[in-house]
């Protein structure tokens, strides 16, 4: 009897380990993702419990607005003007300041390789690791890197030392939604910023909370507080946005493979659409309730080819769950989507 509990229990274990969440590199953005942010207030912001089966609940928090520091399109940087100062890059957003992000995302783990764009340049000459793959609970990444910061006020010498270490893991409330399988990760950074001209040294110290799932691309969560005696001054504060998970259906046909994307979902007014397809040409986008009655639809036979997009406008619809499908001559694929 007690070899029989003593395996049950080490059953037991095993699956609670095999339950837990691990990222991969297929967890980040891939260019063509449309990535929905909003800005949250950070008044009495926190983190949370660390350890196991941990239950975040981030619900009630105070909406901003559309982020100013994450989301928007994610392009291959080779679609981008300063691509050649990121050139290790694969992955670029596009954010809704005119900033670009950078960073190279592959099987070794997430490295992100500075900022362009229209705001403050940061070049870094070798990449800073938020994580090395697979990373989980109790996983650590350390790394080392250093790079330019071409500012507003002057321009410095960046020496990073970043720790990454997988803290909790459980579920997570947010303003969308309840997610599961989620992994908490705690980010400590340590900058060191000189200016040669002036002979002046400054520090900066960043702490950030990032969320997690491999059922999702990127984070869906982020807290960032910061300390410095940088640039003009001794300054301190505090960021965090949360995110809309892309909704994507994808189905195989005898003509070939169509992807259906709806952002953002949930919506309260205007919604994107994104259709890809291989060999499809045309199809019939329409709107129905949940039982399947019709509400309205574009014109018949859109031209769609091999990546079409378009915008709807759902403000005339009662808040609620609809399907938006998209109808070819082989099959008809459809994305639930939630009005506000």
């Amino acid at each position: 009897m007690k070899r029989l509990l003593f395996l049950a229990q080490a059953a037991f274990i095993s699956l609670t380990i095999n339950a837990q969440p691990i990222l991969q590199h297929n967890n980040f953005y891939e260019p063509g993702d449309w990535v929905l942010a909003y800005d949250a207030s950070t008044d009495n912001m926190h983190d949370g419990p660390d350890g196991a089966d941990q239950l975040w609940d981030f619900s009630n928090l105070h909406t901003l607005g559309n982020s100013e520091i994450w989301g928007g399109n994610i392009l291959h940087p080779g679609d981008v003007s300063d691509f050649p100062f990121f050139g290790m890059a694969n992955v670029a957003m596009i954010l809704p300041n005119g900033s670009v992000r950078y960073w190279s995302d592959n099987q070794a783990g997430l490295i992100a390789l500075g900022q362009g764009g229209d705001n403050e340049v940061i070049q870094m000459h070798n990449g800073s690791t938020w994580f090395e793959y697979p990373f989980g609970f109790g996983s650590i990444s350390s790394d080392e890197s250093s790079g330019t910061l071409f500012s507003m006020c002057r321009d410095w010498w960046l020496d990073q030392s970043v720790e990454s270490e997988g803290v909790g893991h459980g579920a997570l409330m947010l303003p969308g939604g309840t997610f599961e399988d989620v992994l908490k990760i705690r980010r400590t950074t340590l900058t060191t910023r000189y200016n040669a001209e002036l002979d002046l040294e400054r520090h900066y110290t960043v702490l950030e909370h990032i969320w997690m799932t491999p059922n999702h691309r990127g984070p869906l969560l982020y807290q960032r507080s910061w300390s410095s005696d940088a640039c003009p001054g001794s300054n301190e504060g505090a960021e965090m946005f949360y995110t809309v998970p892309q909704h994507v259906t994808h189905v195989e046909s005898n003509t070939g493979d169509i992807t259906l994307g709806v952002f953002p979902n949930p919506a309260r007014q205007m919604v994107q659409v994104n259709i890809r397809s291989t060999d499809i040409k045309s199809g019939n986008l329409w709107i129905s309730d949940m039982l399947g009655q019709h509400i309205f639809s574009l014109p018949e036979n859109l031209e769609v080819h091999s990546n079409f997009s378009t915008q709807l406008d759902l403000g005339s619809l009662r808040a609620g769950l609809y399907l938006i499908h998209f109808q070819t001559n082989e099959q008809t694929i459809s994305q639930r989507i939630m009005v506000l």
